[in-house]
């Protein structure tokens, strides 16, 4: 049997709270114990559609752009390979959802 003074469950349940939720505690001496924790979340009242969005991929790994482009196949996807593309594509095309690659020079 495994005792402890138990303050790490008291900062739990603290922080379940401060975030909204709810927690219970169900023990049977023998068997276990059962914790159920719940949070609420709100109902979005309407979702944005994603049709006319473009992505816009910038990497210079040819693997990750082919990659990232079968992900995201079922949408408008431009895959570039370079920063000064990828500026240019900006500079002609409006709304992009952008997947960057941080390490990605602009040379």
């Amino acid at each position: 049997m495994y005792e402890d003074t138990g303050i790490g469950l008291a900062l739990v349940k603290e922080l379940i709270i401060l975030h909204g939720g709810g927690i219970t505690v169900t023990s049977v001496v023998n068997q276990g114990t059962y914790f159920n924790v719940g949070f609420q979340q709100k109902l979005m009242k309407y979702q944005k559609t994603i049709e006319n969005i473009k992505y816009l991929i910038v990497d210079d790994n040819n693997d990750m752009r082919d990659y990232l482009a079968d992900l995201l196949d079922e949408f408008d996807v431009y895959h570039l390979c370079d920063g000064q593309d990828a500026i240019r594509t900006l500079k002609t095309l409006k709304t992009f959802k952008k997947l960057p690659d941080l390490m990605l020079s602009v040379n």
